[in-house]
């Protein structure tokens, strides 16, 4: 009897479902004029040279592995990409995430191993994304650049956690001061020896994927950047988290120190290159924002116009408002409120205090005879009296009508200050609408 034998794994189980026979080992489907080429019986002997085509197999892996890996089943996923990588072993996919799944298979003590497997495959993999064509070659690189960081982000927090909840630091005053910090030096030497063997892989594997989408996109630093910008988040956190401290007490070394007295120099070199790679990083990054909003305006190129058109016009409405607003402000401060004030009537009661002054002098300079003079003086004293009194009122009445006058003034120039302020805020915020709508990322 003839039996069916699925081209992909060579199963013989199949299953008929809506017309189709579905090979219940790898999922397969073929039609019946498909399934009946499949058929067959007893065993089948070839002589001479035969050429294997085996694209369909490759194509059918591909499908299955990609499916695997859509629905998050790695098990499945990694034992198609296996088959595949041993049908077609220049298959960058294949080469990649036979590895990569593999790698996630590992308990906590490995986790500097499962980066150095990945890492060490990086090379290879990328010998082979630079063969694609360039319309594939930069999503092929994206999906590799995406999946080293999402499990580095891994693989480092959970050593991160680890750490914190085994190792813990803090003195545990005991009464004996050398004691403890011996103690707290121990247990820190080993957090950050620890620390050394898992992070420095992690940190190592994002340098080398770095390195390697510069070389494989040299045109294109987008990715490159963006690998760089997870491994300073990976940094900050060691501090954050005070995995990198020496200790919790006052003679706590600088990080450097402490990791090189620790023997962590693998590890504090691989935080030396991140942090010099990091000035650079963020120039790619500003190059990278304006290069996308240039893209966008010569896209949009009347839009651009438009605003442009109308940050002119305002700007050239702001000038001279902002130069009555100066003017104002230098009125405001020649008119000061608390001045003193001279008025005409000033002059004159001044000139009479001074006559008033003179004939009292001569007043108490008289005899105890000069009745006559006495008289005459004082009635001309009296009469200096009522006119200063007189002039005194009116000095105070001139005063106060400057006075208020001033005020006038003052609250005149306030009210058009505050007009001007609030027209000039407007049109403000109308030109700062316009810069950020030119300058947002796109």
């Amino acid at each position: 009897m003839k039996k069916i034998a699925c081209e992909l794994c060579g199963s013989n189980e199949f299953v008929k479902e809506d017309g189709m026979f579905v090979c219940q080992s790898c999922g397969t489907k073929y039609t019946v004029e498909e399934a009946k080429k499949l058929m067959i019986e007893g065993t089948v002997e070839v002589t001479g040279t035969v050429k294997v085509d085996n694209q369909a197999k490759v194509s059918n892996l591909l499908i299955l592995a990609r499916r695997a890996k859509e629905t998050n089943d790695s098990k499945t996923a990694a034992q198609y990409y296996q088959q595949l990588l041993l049908e077609d072993p220049d298959n960058w996919e294949a080469a990649f995430y036979t590895i990569f799944y593999d790698a996630h298979n590992n308990k906590i003590a490995q986790i500097g191993a499962a980066a150095n497997r990945v890492s060490n495959s990086l090379t290879s993999v990328f010998n082979q994304i630079r063969l694609l064509p360039e319309e594939k070659k930069l999503a092929a690189a994206q999906e590799v650049s995406l999946q080293c960081c999402r499990f580095a982000d891994m693989l480092f927090s959970n050593a991160v956690d680890f750490l914190k909840n085994n190792y813990d630091v803090k003195s545990r005053d005991t009464g004996d001061v050398f004691k403890d910090l011996a103690d707290v030096l121990e247990r820190n030497k080993k957090r950050l020896t620890q620390a050394n063997e898992w992070i420095t892989p992690v940190l190592l594997m994002l340098l080398k994927l770095g390195d390697e989408l510069e070389a494989a996109l040299a045109n294109n630093p987008e990715l490159y950047c963006n690998v760089f910008v997870a491994a300073k988040q990976m940094v900050d956190s060691l501090v954050e988290n005070k995995i990198l401290q020496k200790s919790n007490t006052e003679r706590g070394d600088t990080t450097a120190i402490a990791m090189n007295m620790m023997g962590c120099t693998e590890l504090y070199a691989a935080i030396l290159v991140v942090m010099d790679k990091q000035g650079a990083i963020e120039n790619v990054e500003k190059q990278l924002k304006q290069k996308k909003i240039d893209a966008y305006w010569a896209e949009h190129a009347d839009e651009k116009a438009q605003l442009t058109e109308k940050q002119t016009a305002l700007q050239t409405e702001l000038q001279p408002m902002q130069k009555r607003l100066d003017e104002i402000h230098r009125k405001l401060q020649a008119l000061d409120p608390n001045q003193s004030f001279t008025v005409p009537a000033s002059a004159e009661m001044k000139k009479l205090q001074q006559q008033k002054f003179d004939l009292n002098r001569q007043l108490s300079s008289l005899g105890l005879f000069k009745g006559k003079e006495k008289k005459a003086l004082t009635e001309q004293i009296e009469q200096l009296n009522t006119r200063l009194q007189e002039l005194n009122t009116q000095v105070n009445h001139q005063i106060a009508q400057k006075k208020q006058e001033l005020k006038q003034t003052r609250q005149a120039l306030l009210d058009e200050q505050r007009e001007l302020e609030g027209q000039k805020a407007a049109l403000s915020n109308q030109l700062k609408e316009i810069e950020t709508e030119l300058t947002k990322e796109r």
